[in-house]
């Protein structure tokens, strides 16, 4: 897929903006504080529908205007064109900004039927949280490439923050006493377990296409990263880590992982045709389920006590290591910035087999931090894939790497205009 036209109307620091991209490769260049980032970012909330860098949305909004829009024309590999158009106005009587969402003109009513809509990934330098943050980036990783990929992953996500919610809510007002006293009623354990049989369901839905998925990474990422360290021998593990237990779920890893030896044996940039399975094995999620049973009764005398849910993919994560040393404690930041990179690649090449459409990428100031061999690398690893924008400071000469990639267009970016350089 790529994007042909986009329209910026009083979005950040842009005016009006009518800019048409080149199909291959889009190289935006100015100085800071000039629009490339705000240019990415709007690109990308047309895939995810929110922006990555501020939460209140009146942000986005042009200084001393009350509405902005974006809007573009997609067109698939076969041709279909996809108007997408997310828009953002003061209700004149409430005065609450609200936000609306079409595609082809028509109102999007649920978020999901948005997600995915456009295959694309974005880099920013910030991804350095993948490796040095917290869980819950690595799990919004996982959560939000499952939602790109797979509508049913995105509705069993909903369902199951749902029932956490209210079995935290029962948990919380219902439990008596507290510490190692606190205490259910017969009757009211009876109650949980309700909530427990709908947890562990969805639960284990959960946690199986994570698994799965972080096969499929497990290959593609260290792959990638193999690449751009240009060592063949730094062997990179990702490692799911759940209270169900690392033993426990070892045999349903192993499984998963030989879905996954698909990619393996393939020249990675140029995979086109390979189909990555997401169905659930009705074997493998009912030893999940079972694991879960059995984790929330270990766990009972702890979820008393905190009187919330203790168990769950809402508190899982991925390990990442490095010739058997987690990445995290012993990497060092060039390591980090690898393998953050090439954790977006791997989910833009993933999106790409699943959905049969190349994924469009967006990589804010990537070179910042690599020597010139591994940009010339990247550089290479870029020109098989199929629309890119990148964005940097200044023009670095990239000849030679540039040979490689079938078309390159070079734009200056200013005061919120984009003007193409000859």
């Amino acid at each position: 897929m790529y994007v042909d036209r986009i329209k910026l109307k009083n979005f950040r620091n842009y005016d009006i903006l009518e800019f048409k991209p080149g199909l291959g490769l889009n190289m935006l260049i100015g100085k800071n504080a000039q629009g490339k980032t705000n240019f990415l970012e709007a690109l990308n909330i047309l895939a995810s529908a929110k922006s990555f860098r501020v939460r209140s949305e009146a942000e986005l909004i042009k200084w001393q205007t009350d509405h902005a829009e974006i809007d573009a024309d997609f067109f698939t590999s076969e041709g279909k064109k996809r108007r997408l158009t997310v828009r953002w106005a003061y209700n004149p009587l409430s005065k609450a900004l609200e936000r609306r969402i079409l595609i082809d003109d028509n109102v999007v009513k649920r978020l999901s039927d948005f997600l995915g809509e456009v295959p694309l990934t974005l880099f920013i330098p910030g991804d350095l949280a993948l490796i040095q943050g917290g869980p819950i980036l690595r799990r919004r990783l996982m959560d939000v490439l499952l939602c790109k990929v797979s509508g049913s992953y995105c509705t069993h996500l909903i369902n199951y923050r749902h029932v956490l919610r209210q079995r935290n809510k029962f948990l919380h007002i219902r439990v008596k006493g507290s510490g190692s006293e606190a205490y259910l009623t017969e009757a009211d354990r009876t109650y949980l377990q309700v909530w427990d049989e709908q947890l562990k369901k969805l639960g284990a839905e959960i946690t199986y296409y994570r698994l799965l998925i972080l096969a499929y990474l497990q290959v593609v990422v260290g792959r990638i990263y193999s690449l751009l360290s240009a060592d063949n021998s730094c062997k990179l593990n990702l490692t799911y880590q759940s209270r169900l237990g690392k033993a426990n779920l070892a045999e349903i890893s192993q499984v998963l992982s030989e879905k996954a030896a698909v990619l393996e044996n393939n020249d990675l940039a140029n995979i086109r045709e390979i189909d990555l399975n997401l169905t659930l094995d009705p074997q493998l999620l009912h030893k999940i389920e079972e694991l879960f049973s059995a984790s929330l009764q270990r766990n009972n005398r702890s979820e008393l006590s905190f009187r919330s849910t203790q168990v769950g993919p809402h508190r899982d994560d991925f390990g990442i290591e490095v010739l058997g040393h987690s990445l995290k404690m012993f990497g060092s930041q060039g390591q980090h910035r690898s393998v953050a990179l090439a954790l977006r690649l791997a989910e833009a090449k993933i999106m790409s087999l699943v959905r049969h459409e190349e994924s469009i990428v967006l990589l804010d100031d990537c070179f910042s931090e690599l020597d010139k061999n591994r940009q010339e690398i990247l550089l290479n690893y870029l020109g098989n894939l199929g629309q890119i924008f990148l964005t940097a400071a200044v023009s670095a000469d990239f000849s030679a790497a540039f040979q490689n990639i079938r078309e390159v267009n070079y734009f200056n970016v200013e005061s919120g205009t984009i003007t193409s350089i000859v």
